[in-house]
């Protein structure tokens, strides 16, 4: 006997069966539970009148990555922090001597092989396979924990003490900072592909697609003035783009970074204004000073579960700077859209103007496209050439205006427009041209 064990009174009453995980010819291994603990009674040893087995008590993980074959039984046992129990069986199943021992001081003949790894598959036996699905899902939880930043309402009156009313909670918070979240996102999704996927309505379904995916997960809550943790599923197992899917991981903690910063200064509204065009902005940050601007609650944010809460405000001159109260006189910028219209018209119709049914014709949206300046321009504005001329004229739009650009006789002609006026953005080409030829 081992300096390390102790004489004791022991039987398996009350202990249930509930698999043999290794069997040649009798059992080698097999699952215990009591009182909703796991076992493993493991046979060290066999003699001629005897077998020689141990009883330890496992946690769940340890079992759980054991049947999954991340870990090997002889790891399972000698890191083990629980006493064990080994015992004489006789062959009648009888318990004829037991005594307690150490896992990790046990003889080297008693333990397995140290890559003693289970190589059977017991995603069948439904004990296992529920116990596996718990399991990950546990996993799965600790690791969005582990990346989740926390959100805090807390009132500022002491009669309701942490207390945070439910119309209130629904309403006026949580919709303001989902509504925030939302236009963010979409805002910046569009910044970020709208020169890859290029097709405006493709970009368009292509977010709806993602939506359900960026989705926050709450994954821990508390009712001490409320408080939520949410993060990132950064499993996502249908979205197969991997640009996609980076973006879609990353927007919720962009979201923090960018929007919920508590501390934005000049240089970080720069980036917010270069970004973000003014109507997003509005979208964005307006339902949050909504809530900075309510006197019933503070709301707080810590980047992880165990850091310490820091009050969300944004100075004036901040504020002012990221969505300026703008003057009735002065207009927000367009964000215009080249579009390439194939309708079917009347040629015999009586009335001379051309009206487009958008629900009879086929239409769509482009970064650029070519246009032709030819004679015919030039004499629209009274000036007269003696050779016969087409110039190809580039058009391009831009966040909100559109360039033409061409060139002629080695010199380049360029204008922008801020209206949906082509053809005066043309005459001015025609001019500068004219200007050039010195017509007159």
């Amino acid at each position: 006997m081992s300096d390390n064990s102790l004489n004791m009174v022991f039987n398996l009453d009350g202990f249930e069966r509930i698999d043999d995980i290794i069997f040649f010819d009798q059992p080698i291994l097999t699952h215990l539970i009591k009182n909703g603990r796991d076992y493993f009674k493991y046979l060290v040893d066999t003699e001629d009148n005897y077998d020689l087995f141990l009883l330890l008590e496992i946690n769940r993980k340890d079992l759980a990555d054991y049947i999954l074959s991340k870990t090997s039984l002889y790891s399972v046992i000698v890191n083990n922090k629980n006493i064990g129990t080994i015992f004489k069986e006789d062959s009648r199943g009888l318990i004829i001597d037991s005594y307690a021992i150490n896992p990790n001081k046990m003889l080297d003949d008693y333990l397995p092989d140290e890559d003693s790894f289970l190589s059977i598959d017991y995603s069948f036996n439904s004990y296992y396979r529920e116990l596996v699905d718990s399991y990950n899902q546990g996993l799965y939880l600790q690791e969005l924990r582990s990346r989740a930043y926390y959100l805090k309402f807390e009132p500022t009156n002491l009669k309701y003490r942490n207390t945070i009313g439910f119309i209130e909670l629904s309403n006026n918070l949580l919709d303001n900072v989902t509504s925030s979240f939302r236009s963010f996102a979409k805002a910046d999704f569009l910044t970020q592909f709208k020169d890859i996927i290029g097709d405006y309505d493709k970009l368009n379904s292509t977010f709806g697609s993602l939506t359900k995916h960026i989705d926050p997960r709450v994954v821990d809550v508390s009712f001490n003035s409320f408080e939520i943790g949410i993060a990132a599923d950064n499993v996502m197992k249908d979205v197969g783009d991997k640009h996609l899917k980076e973006w879609a991981v990353e927007v919720v903690d962009k979201f923090k970074n960018i929007v919920l910063d508590v501390d934005i200064n000049d240089k970080d509204a720069d980036k917010i204004i270069s970004r973000y065009s003014y109507e997003d902005r509005k979208k964005i940050f307006d339902p949050l000073i909504l809530i900075i601007n309510n006197k019933n609650v503070n709301f707080k944010i810590k980047d992880n579960k165990k850091a310490v809460y820091k009050k969300y405000t944004m100075k004036k001159e901040i504020r002012a700077k990221i969505v300026p109260d703008l003057p009735k006189e002065i207009k927000v910028d367009k964000d215009l859209e080249l579009v390439n219209f194939t309708a079917v018209i009347d040629k015999n119709a009586k009335t001379k103007k051309t009206r487009i049914n958008p629900e009879k014709s086929l239409f769509s949206t482009m970064d650029n496209t070519t246009a032709y300046i030819t004679n015919e321009n030039f004499e629209n504005q009274g000036f007269s050439l003696d050779e016969k001329i087409n110039i190809p004229v580039r058009i391009e739009s831009q966040r909100n205006y559109i360039k033409l650009s061409t060139e002629y006789q080695g010199k380049e002609f360029t204008n922008e427009i801020h209206s949906d006026d082509l053809n005066q953005a043309l005459h001015s080409l025609v001019k500068q041209i004219a200007t050039f030829l010195k017509l007159g």
